[in-house]
């Protein structure tokens, strides 16, 4: 039941609880209240809570009683749920955190034991490959990521951090033709230049 809160998931249009002891699935007749994302917290008086955010979703005729068989069984109601509302998303698009979102979401609530999210995977793929790039420039000076530019630095203002470092143009030119792919892999794949620096 414990699960931390998935890469990319907007809390902000969620509300969270609080409380003593470990939630259950609860029910008022018409809706059941599904407590997902439940974490362990240790407060400042040194007891411990847990948080978790309720779904709130209309019976699905699946037995409740087991937890984790209800959430398997129960994985399309729970991700239109935490989809949240149309308004929601368009704040999110807006906000270009969306897709983050949805993939977060899709990841937390597979159709089947062991589903792999693929989009996800894909967007992982990508960001390992713009820090590879990114190590390998450092690399070239005997730098760490500390020494980058402020967070999130766009490609030109990587490019003019790399001139003032001292690094070769060979090197620049082999990072920005790497960093065009990586941007339009991003582009194909429904993500931002964003997201590369929040994982």
């Amino acid at each position: 039941m414990l699960k931390q809160l998935p890469n990319g998931f907007q809390a902000r249009f969620f509300r969270e609880t609080e409380g003593d002891t470990l939630p259950k699935i609860r029910t008022n007749s018409a809706m059941l209240f599904v407590p997902c994302f439940v974490r362990e917290v240790q407060r400042e008086d040194g007891t411990t809570g847990y948080k978790w955010f309720d779904a709130i979703i209309v019976p699905t005729g699946v037995d409740t009683s087991d937890y984790d068989v209800f959430v398997q069984k129960s994985w399309s109601f729970l991700r239109q749920y935490f989809y949240g509302t149309p308004e929601a998303q368009n704040e999110m698009r807006d906000d270009s955190t969306w897709e983050a979102h949805r993939q977060g979401i899709r990841s937390a609530f597979p159709k089947y034991e062991g589903e792999i999210n693929t989009a996800a995977a894909r967007f992982k793929d990508i960001y390992d490959s713009f820090w590879a790039v990114v190590d390998g420039v450092l690399a070239t000076k005997h730098l760490t990521r500390d020494a980058l530019p402020a967070q999130p630095f766009n490609a030109e203002q990587m490019a003019a951090w790399a001139l003032e470092k001292e690094i070769s143009a060979s090197v620049i030119q082999d990072a920005t033709d790497k960093i065009a792919v990586i941007s339009l892999d991003l582009l194909h794949n429904g993500r931002n230049w964003k997201e590369l620096f929040n994982e």
